[in-house]
């Protein structure tokens, strides 16, 4: 399965490097009634602990995080197949 994560992501060793360091923002699933992130190949939900930080607010294109040095806004990097370009008139 190419969407799932490596399988160092599920070890011990993944879990606890979460604490004290900033975890990685890797999608958004959001739905009727859920919100979800998954981050360092773990999926959360809002207001669930992640290491140090407390899973905030899930919007479409970020996450806040709650911990020890405040609030952390987590963005979605933009692909880069993504880009818009402008149109001209002619």
């Amino acid at each position: 399965d190419p969407t799932r994560p490596p399988p160092s992501f599920s070890s011990p060793e993944a879990e606890t490097a979460v604490s004290g360091r900033v975890p990685v923002l890797q999608s958004v699933l959001l739905g009727k009634g859920r919100r979800t992130a998954i981050l360092d190949g773990r999926v959360y939900r809002e207001g669930e602990a992640i290491g140090d930080y407390k899973l905030g607010k899930i919007t479409r294109k970020e996450v806040r995080l709650n911990g020890p040095d405040g609030e952390l806004i987590l963005r979605l990097p933009s692909p880069a197949g993504n880009l818009e370009k402008k149109r001209t008139r002619r």
